[in-house]
């Protein structure tokens, strides 16, 4: 055998890229003046998160018209977690003797995914989730007692209020401190008793025929089930440019429409915020993005960067490869809004996200669409403020040292011995290693190796040996997971388990008259 057929591979890591857009955080002079910006319409009020201040403008609009209440409030949100907003609703309870209806997440609904506010990192920290599952059940408690009336639809994630049929309020806000003090949020007050009027519709046909879970007043929370049979469904209508629109399961699509709609009017210039962006690609709303970019559109995108999530990466990184020099991406740890502007002219407003999966077909949003300079110009102005406050910024598909070069941590640097467990393929081990970036986790006290979306290695590292030991592979299970850094100035020699000889084929050694024990048959 030669020497060349011997050696052991020798991978240097440094070059192998992420792939799709990775957020780098930065540290930024941060604008302390929080500005208010008017749509100069008595009708329509933008309201917003101060959250440079840490003041719940949206907290008070809401407050004020459940304070001015007089016959009814209808209040729609899947978490209620702010003290605030429930002590208003329990004194309109009793003072209006019952009049208030509250569509929320209840008893089997209360799920850890919907807890997972945008204020938590990666490794999201499960005494935080049941701290905030606890207030939520506490509050409920509350309502309940106060004589507010409570039911559950698995599937809404609609944010709105509604007064008297007089008012309402489309937010992109949850009912917690969090949203109403340090997530920059915002919304639309109607005070139009037209457009009101739709979504108590929309409330009272969601609340009588698609809850299946309630707790009626009383001493104490008292959750049980519902059998209940929908009749068919009349589609929102609107009035002199303000159109509610929504998802309504397979009842009503007008949001997808909508969103489809502003951006295609898109000449010059599309405002967007979203919480997440994800298989846009393959998706209605993409193909009208792909548009706006073919006719030269500039598109400003506001997202929360989650380098976790794979999926949103590789959409993002389509948009921009769609339209280089066109997109601007713009990260902020904490952005939970959601809009789309064009030109300034019309916006839309809504309380889902751009994922693909979820609120477009089906699920329960809801959303207005406003024909009007002053509106869309007012909710485009403040997500440009919140652009400017952005907490990280983009790259496109970058190498590994070239994240490190921009501040990344930097992991196990040198020459090291990589020793692979019997069970392993050397030639499948360097191909992986060879394409993909190299992370060292932790999880739960151990050390793994995670190569791009292919493999992970739970690991024993010898620094005095420099070897790096592959005790084995393990699932993608990262719960808890927290980054030591990247392997991007590493030289890894990659041996195999030694192999055991094999008799496979051989005739057995011929025993020698010595080795006879001397005895004879």
């Amino acid at each position: 055998m030669s020497e060349t057929a011997i050696k052991e591979p020798v991978i240097y890591l440094g070059e192998q890229r992420v792939k799709g857009v990775w957020f780098l955080p930065v540290t930024i002079e941060q604008p302390t003046i929080y500005r208010v910006h008017r749509t100069q319409r008595r009708d329509i009020v933008h309201v917003s998160t101060d959250d440079v201040t840490r003041t719940g403008h949206i907290r008070d609009a809401l407050i004020e018209q459940i304070t001015n209440a007089k016959h009814k409030v209808l209040f729609c949100s899947f978490l209620f977690a702010d003290d605030r907003i429930v002590r208003a609703l329990c004194e309109a309870a009793e003072r209006l003797h019952g009049g208030v209806y509250v569509l929320t997440v209840l008893d089997k609904h209360l799920r850890a995914e919907v807890l997972d506010e945008p204020d938590s990192d990666v490794d999201a920290n499960t005494a935080k989730l049941q701290e905030r599952a606890k207030r939520h059940d506490e509050h409920l408690a509350s309502l309940a007692c106060a004589g507010a009336w409570l039911r559950s639809v698995e599937d809404c994630h609609a944010k709105f209020c509604v007064v008297d049929d007089a008012c309402a309020i489309v937010t992109s806000a949850n009912a917690t401190q969090e949203a109403y003090e340090s997530n920059p949020e915002d919304g639309l007050l109607l005070l139009d008793k037209s457009v009101a009027h739709e979504f108590g519709r929309l409330f009272a046909y969601v609340w009588r025929y698609l809850a299946t879970l309630e707790s009626v007043p009383g001493v104490q929370l008292d959750v049980h089930s519902l059998d209940l049979c929908a009749p068919a469904w009349h589609i929102l209508s609107g009035v002199d440019g303000v159109h509610p629109v929504t998802t309504l399961r397979s009842d009503e699509a007008s949001l997808l429409a909508a969103a489809i709609e502003v951006i295609d009017r898109a000449q010059e210039h599309l405002a967007i915020a979203s919480y997440s962006f994800m298989g846009m690609e393959h998706h209605p709303i993409g193909d009208a993005l792909a548009r706006a970019i073919e006719r030269k559109v500039r598109i400003d995108l506001l997202v929360q960067p989650r380098n976790h999530i794979d999926e949103q990466r590789i959409s993002l990184a389509w948009l921009l490869d769609l339209g280089p020099g066109q997109v601007r991406l713009c990260g902020q740890r904490r952005t939970h809004t959601k809009s789309i502007v064009a030109d300034g002219q019309t916006v839309l407003l809504w309380t889902g996200n751009l994922e693909s999966r979820h609120g477009w077909d089906n699920g329960i949003e809801v959303g207005i669409v406003v024909e009007d300079a002053g509106v869309a110009s007012a909710v485009s102005a403040w997500t440009a403020d919140v652009m400017q406050r952005h907490t990280h910024v983009a790259l496109n598909s970058p190498s590994i040292r070239e994240l490190v070069a921009a501040g990344q941590p930097l992991a196990l640097p040198g020459e090291w011995t990589l020793s692979l467990s019997s069970s392993m393929q050397t030639s499948i081990v360097v191909d992986v290693l060879s394409h993909n970036p190299v992370e060292l986790l932790e999880v739960d006290g151990s050390q793994v190796l995670r190569c791009g979306n292919e493999l992970l290695f739970d690991i024993c590292v010898d620094e005095v040996n420099r070897r790096i030991d592959v005790v084995r592979t393990r699932k993608t299970n990262l719960m808890g997971c927290s980054s030591k850094g990247w392997l991007a100035e590493s030289v890894v020699r990659v041996v195999g388990a030694p192999v055991r000889p094999s008799t496979q084929g051989k005739l057995p050694r011929k025993q020698h008259p010595q080795h006879n024990s001397g005895k004879t048959r």
